[in-house]
C-alpha cells in the first residue's frame, strides 16, 4: 500500500481550488449573464406580482355561564333539559373552538355569500386600485357586476360556495392564544378596503348567528317549561323548573341587549397603508442568489462532463 502525505494531500487541494478559480473566471460573462438574466426575471416577477393586504383583529370569547340559581337547579332536572333541547351546563363552557370551528365553516360562508359584493371580491378580485380605491376584478372571471366564466366540468359561471370556500380558509387566519386565551383572527385580499370590511362582517356575522340560535332556543325552552310546569304538582319540582325557566330568561336578556354576544373585540380591524405580500426587494434579491447558484452548477458541471470526456481518451 503507498503511503499518501499530508504534502500531497494539500496540493491537491490547493490545485482544486485553482481550478474552481480558474473555471469561475473563465466563464465569467456567462456566470454574469445567467446571475442577470435571473435578476432581471426576479424584478419582472415582483414588479407584476399583484400586492396583497391583510387586516386583524383581537377578540374575546364570551363564556356561556348561568347563574348560581340556575345552575344548581338546572343539573337537578338535566333530564328535562335535555327532552327540551336546553343545553345545561353545571359552570362556564369555553366557546373558543366553537368560534374557530364556526368561522371556518362551510355553512358561515354560505351565510356570508348573501351579503352583496363577498362573491365576487373573494373568487375573482386580482389587484386593487389604489386612486377609485376599488377591487380589481379578473375579467375573464367576473366583469360589468356579471359572472362571465365559461363553464367547464360541469361547473357553471358563477362559482358554487364550495369553490369559493377555497379562496376564503386560504386566506382566513383563526388562532388561540395559548398564553392569553385570546383569538386573533386575520383576512388577507388585494384590496386593503375589503380585507377590513370582510373582517369587520365575519365579527358582527358571528355574532349575530349565535345570538340568534340562543334566542330560538331559549324561546322554545321556555315555552316547553311553561308547558311541564302546568302538568307538575310536586313543589320541588315546580321550583326547579323556575330555576330553569330564570337561567334560560337571563340567557335571552343577554342575547337581546349585548350587540358583541359571542366574541367582543380587543383590537379591532384595520385597513392596512402597506401590502402584507410580496416582498418585492426580497424576490429580487433571492432571484438574483438564485441565479449566480445556478450559473455555478452549469459550469461545474460543464467542467466535470469535459474532463470526464477528455479522460477517456
Amino acid at each position: 500500500m503507498n503511503d499518501i502525505s499530508p504534502n500531497h494531500l494539500l496540493s491537491e487541494d490547493t490545485i482544486d481550488l485553482t481550478q474552481i478559480t480558474s473555471s469561475i473566471w473563465k466563464y465569467k460573462f456567462t456566470i454574469v449573464a445567467i446571475t442577470f438574466l435571473f435578476s432581471v426575471s426576479s424584478v419582472f416577477i415582483a414588479l407584476n406580482t399583484p400586492d396583497k393586504y391583510s387586516s386583524s383583529a383581537l377578540l374575546q370569547v364570551h363564556s356561556s355561564s348561568k347563574g348560581s340559581m340556575g345552575s344548581s337547579m338546572s343539573s337537578q332536572l338535566g333530564g328535562i333539559a335535555a327532552l327540551a333541547g336546553i343545553s345545561v351546563n353545571s359552570g362556564d363552557s369555553d366557546k373558543s373552538y366553537y368560534t374557530i370551528e364556526k368561522v371556518n365553516s362551510r355553512e358561515f360562508l354560505r351565510h356570508l355569500l348573501s351579503f352583496n359584493g363577498v362573491k365576487e371580491n373573494l373568487f375573482a378580485s386580482k389587484g386593487f386600485d389604489q386612486v377609485s380605491g376599488e377591487t380589481v376584478f379578473d375579467e375573464n372571471i367576473f366583469f360589468n357586476n356579471k359572472w362571465v366564466r365559461v363553464p367547464f366540468d360541469g361547473k357553471n359561471s358563477e362559482p358554487s360556495y364550495l369553490e369559493v370556500y377555497k379562496e376564503y380558509v386560504t386566506n382566513l387566519s383563526i388562532t388561540k392564544s395559548k398564553k392569553s386565551g385570546y383569538l386573533k383572527i386575520s383576512f388577507e385580499h388585494h384590496s386593503p378596503v375589503f380585507a377590513h370590511d370582510f373582517l369587520a362582517l365575519i365579527i358582527k356575522e358571528i355574532n349575530e348567528v349565535s345570538k340568534q340560535n340562543d334566542i330560538k332556543e331559549s324561546e322554545r325552552a321556555l315555552e316547553y317549561l311553561a308547558a311541564q310546569s302546568k302538568n307538575i304538582e310536586q313543589k320541588n319540582i315546580k321550583n326547579s323548573i323556575k330555576g330553569l325557566v330564570d337561567s334560560q330568561l337571563e340567557r335571552l336578556m343577554l342575547a337581546n341587549i349585548r350587540d358583541q354576544y359571542l366574541v367582543s373585540t380587543i383590537d379591532a380591524p384595520f385597513i392596512a397603508e402597506e401590502n402584507f405580500y410580496p416582498s418585492r426587494p426580497m424576490i429580487a434579491i433571492v432571484g438574483t442568489i438564485i441565479g449566480f447558484i445556478f450559473s455555478l452548477v452549469i459550469i461545474f458541471f460543464r467542467e466535470y462532463f469535459l474532463r470526464i470526456k477528455h479522460n477517456s481518451f
